[in-house]
Order: C-alpha cells, then structure tokens, then sequence
C-alpha cells in the first residue's frame, strides 16, 4: 500500500515537475529569441520586403508574436491583420524598402481580409515598388477563388510547375439536421425576429427557407461580380475572359498562364533571380522585422489613437483566463474602451470582426461606446469579414462606420431557440423526474418544450429587443424607423449594399478607417500619431506562463468551467453568414 502511494505521488511530483521544466525552458527560448530580434532592429539602406501568407493572416493574434532563435515558437505567431496593413503602408513610404515578396497559398482569407490586403498591395504598387507573389499551388481540388483574387493584386504571379489554380468560382454550403433531430426525437422551437433572421434554421429545417435562399443567392451574386471585375482590372483582361477561366476551370499552370492569370510557371528560385534583377543583391526583410524597426524610430506624435480590437461571438461576462477561442466578453469589451476614454485619446478606433451573439452582451459594449462619444471622443468604428447582429449593435454608433465592400453586415433582428430531449430521453429508457414552483419554472428545462404560457414570453421578450435594435438604429443612422424596418428582419447585407442603404457610411478598410479617426481627431495627413491599444499587450512571457496556469487553478475555477458546457439559453442578436469560398 506505501509503495502504491508513494509511486503514484512520485508520479505526480515528476509530472507537474516536467511542466515546470517545460515552461522554464519555452521562457528560455523566447528570451533568446526576442535578444535575437532586438539586435536586429536596424534597418539595411536598401531591403526587399518579405512575407509569408500561407494559411491566411489572421484577424486578430492569438497568442505571441515571435520567433525563438531556432524557430518559430510553438504558439500562434502570426500577425494580425491591422499590423500587416500598418506595416505594408508604412514600407510604401519609406525610400529603403524596394520591394514586396510574399508566399501564399490563398487558404485562410476571409473575404473582407483578403480585399484588405489586395488593396494594400495595390496601394504599396502604386508608390512605384514592385510585388511579388509566389504559390506552389492555389486551391488544387478545393476553391481557390478567394486566394487567385488576392494574387491578382501583384505585378508578378509565380506558380510551381505543378501547381494548379483553381477559380472554380465561388459556393455556399450549409448542412441541415431537421430530418436527423426528428429521427431521434429531438423537439426544436425556434423564435426569431423575422423571417429573415435565419440563424437556426438549419436546426430545424431540412432545406433552406425562401428568405435564406434570396439571401444566399443575392450575397453571393454580389461578390462574384467584385472579385472577378477586381481580377480582370488587377490582370488588364476583360470580364469575359475571367469568366470563361472560371467555367473552365481548376485551371493547370500552364493553362492559367495563357489566359493571363499568372505571369509565370516556375520554382521559387527563379523568382528571386527576377527579384535580384530587378532590385540588385539587397539584404530581406521580414514584415514583422520591419514593423519593429520603425516602431523604434521615436518620434513625436501629434496626437494619440485609441485601437480596440473586438473579434469572435459575443458573450457575457468578462473574458475568461483559459482557452485560445477568440470571443468578444461583453465586459471585457467595455473595459476596453471605459479604458481609452478615461486615457483621453483624440479618437477611437475599434474593430470589430463578429456574427453576434448575445444581446445583453452587445449593449454592455455599445453603451461603453457611447460614453465616449458623450465624452467627447470621435468615435470610428471598422468592420472586419462580418459585423453583423450583435456586431452591428456594437458598431452602429459610431460617428463613422468602414466596412469593405465584401464584408458581411446587417442581420438586424433577434432570435431564441430551445430544444427538447424529452422524446430522446423515453426512447433510450430515462425516465425525468420534475418539481417544480412557480407558473414558469421550466422555462429553462432542456427535456420539454415551452408551453403556450412560456411561449408568450419569449414572443414579448424578442418583440421588445427587436423594437429596440430598430429604435436605436434608426435614430443612431439618422433613417426612418419604416425603412429600417424594410432594411431589417434579420437580412444580411455585403459591405457594398450596406453603403448604398445607409448603414454605413465609407467602404474601405483599416487602413481607411484609421484615415478617418485622424479627420475626425483633427490632425494633419502629414502628422504622426501613436495608435495605443486598449487592453495593452501584454509581456509575451505572461502568455507563455499561462499556458502552463492549470497548476495553480483552483476547483472553484475548473468547475466554473466545466459548468459552461452544460449552457445556457439567452437572447441572441446573431447571424449566420454562410462560409463562401
């Protein structure tokens, strides 16, 4: 018996001792790395910049921006998108960037993301630089429609010998379970606000409602047209040679090469002979090296930005001290920009990339945006893929609102669902037992549905959300509550169609927000500003620490959260915008 006890304590000593031992030696190698990077601050007097894109560059980081000196760290590192955009801008400016390389394979762009970065290349063209891009392969048997408009931006497209291009146009998929969920006698009850506001339906449907299937059809008219009128103007061709590429394809290089898509079939190492003949033997650059040398070119700044990143579905209560997911914690969001109004920025800029998601969440946020403004800070707010439902609440009053002509947005309405286990349970033999107080009490209950009683006061508690999201729209956007109305019902609207019916005011990006949030802050074009970031980054260290926390967490916070993944149901202002790719 002492022997078991005292293996299975050894065991555990040797255990938690290894995590120790494991994150002494990740805060080693990062230490050495961020020496490394440190020492390299300095800029070349001539470089060509340099960037790797395959799998997407993300909205938002999730965890350390960095390199230890033998390799990337084993943590998400990649930068973010409004750091890419920053970084690329600022090189088009700057005499001793020459040029731009980067690698991709056209996988993980949303589409506002990837018609962000095609204009901020087209952008860093225009200041007379050369751009670059190669892929080994864009898409092969998956859609790669997203990625070949992204490339079109460069001057030069480089693909392997035997890489394929797959502009197979553009498609929206989504599963429905209702003949699943009634073959195991899962009982759903969905109430939204209003037939547009199809977030839940694929629960309980089995083909998609007309509204959803106008919708659909619609979004996906909408950006067809943008990315293929983009690519024929990035790639001097007419529309209907873009067009016939697309109903031919998965194209071959070689096949891609001659209707002009690309400009070259070859390995990477004939593009740096190009790159080299071009610019002469120039020292590369890293993005994010060169995102850090100019940082460290202290200057005085004419006035101070506040930046809020809000990114993910949004929930109640603050964010949590576990898990990579990026959500947006209504309280935690507020935090943020109670943060920047008491700092006394000139303006404020947030981001926001969400579908929704609570509502009561959405106001703890949006009523922090308003103290700004009532502070007297300007507020700009800048939509990223999809600020929609709960997202547009968020943002709807701003003084400006940027979105990108193929981002998602809209989705003004409100839904509730519930299901019902009760007829699952009785067919596996469970048997429920109930007691109960109070007319209501099984309001919450997962084993039956709501009765006529219940119902009544989810309808009232949707009719007053919904009344209120109209209200506040129309008085936030200056529109007409009747026209809201026509624009609401829970449709979704691209980026494009948002502008032209007036619930946003500028299509662009970041970077065009960020213009905007210098107007409105009264600065001149020329002048500096500091954009500071509410909450502030933390230590790299402290995220490399927390991945190692489970040895100090106490029961109280495991069983908080354990008790997450039980649920609970709430009003949602979310929308479901289909993945098109």
């Amino acid at each position: 018996m002492i022997r078991r006890f005292l293996g299975r304590f050894l065991a555990v000593v040797g255990f938690f001792s290894l995590l120790i031992l494991a994150a002494i030696g990740t805060l080693v190698w990062w230490a050495l790395g961020e020496f490394e990077r440190r020492t390299q601050v300095e800029l070349p007097p001539e470089a060509i910049l340099v960037a790797d894109w395959r799998g997407g560059v993300p909205e938002k980081s999730r965890g350390l921006s960095g390199f230890g000196p033998f390799g990337p760290l084993p943590i998400d590192g990649k930068m973010a998108l409004p750091d890419v955009l920053l970084a690329l801008d600022r090189a088009a400016r700057d005499p001793r960037i020459k040029g731009l390389v980067v690698r991709t394979d056209g996988e993980g762009f949303g589409l506002g993301r990837a018609q962000e970065l095609h204009a901020a290349v087209r952008r860093f063209a225009d200041a007379g630089k050369f751009t670059a891009v190669f892929a080994d392969s864009l898409g092969e048997l998956q859609g790669g429609m997203v990625g070949t408009y992204l490339i079109s931006a460069f001057d030069h497209v480089q693909l392997q010998p035997l890489g394929t291009v797959a502009l197979t146009g553009l498609s929206a998929e989504q599963p429905y379970f209702g003949r699943l969920l009634d073959d195991f006698g899962i009982e759903r009850q969905i109430v939204q606000r209003d037939a547009y506001k199809t977030a839940l339906e694929s629960f309980d449907r089995s083909t998609p409602s007309p509204e959803q299937a106008e919708t659909l059809a619609r979004l996906l008219d909408g950006v067809f047209e943008q990315m293929v009128e983009a690519i024929a103007a990035a790639r001097g061709l007419d529309r209907t040679t873009v067009q016939a590429a697309i109903d031919q394809g998965p194209l071959l290089g070689r096949e891609a090469l001659a209707r002009g898509l690309i400009d070259e079939v070859a390995h990477e190492p004939e593009l740096w002979r190009l790159v080299q003949a071009r610019a002469g033997t120039v020292e590369r650059v890293g993005l994010e090296r060169f995102a850090r040398a100019v940082s460290a070119e202290v200057e005085t700044p004419a006035a101070t930005i506040g930046f809020v990143h809000a990114v993910g579905p949004i929930r109640r209560g603050a964010e949590e001290r576990f898990g990579g997911r990026l959500e947006i914690a209504g309280d935690s969001l507020a935090q943020a920009i109670d943060a920047a109004r008491e700092a006394r920025v000139d303006a404020l800029l947030l981001r926001v990339s969400s579908p929704g998601g609570s509502a009561v969440a959405s106001e703890t946020a949006a009523a922090a945006l308003r103290r700004a403004r009532a502070a007297g800070i300007p507020v700009v707010v800048s939509m990223g893929d999809v600020a929609a439902s709960g997202g547009y609440w968020i943002a709807m009053d701003a003084d400006r609102i940027v979105a990108s002509p193929m981002t998602l947005t809209g989705s003004i309405g409100v839904v509730a669902g519930k299901p019902a286990l009760g007829q699952l349970l009785e067919r596996w033999g469970v048997d429920v037992a109930v007691e109960r107080r109070g007319a209501n009490a099984g309001f919450g209950s997962l084993f039956e549905p709501w009765d006529e009683r219940a119902l009544g006061r989810v309808n009232a508690l949707l009719d007053d959300i919904y009344t209120s999201f109209v209200e506040r729209v129309a008085s936030a956007r200056n529109i007409d509550q009747a026209r809201v109305r026509n624009l609401a019902g829970g449709r979704v609207w691209t980026g494009e169609e948002a502008l032209g019916n007036g619930l946003i005011d500028e299509a662009g990006g970041f970077i065009e927000a960020l213009a905007l949030a210098r107007v409105l802050a009264g600065v001149a074009p020329d002048d500096l500003v500091t954009l500071q970031r509410f909450p502030p980054p933390r230590p790299p260290f402290l995220h490399i620490l927390e991945s190692f926390d489970l040895l100090t967490v106490s029961l109280a916070e495991l069983q908080a959260m354990l008790g997450k993944l039980g649920g609970q149901g709430e009003l949602r202002l979310e929308a479901a915008p289909p993945t098109i790719r």
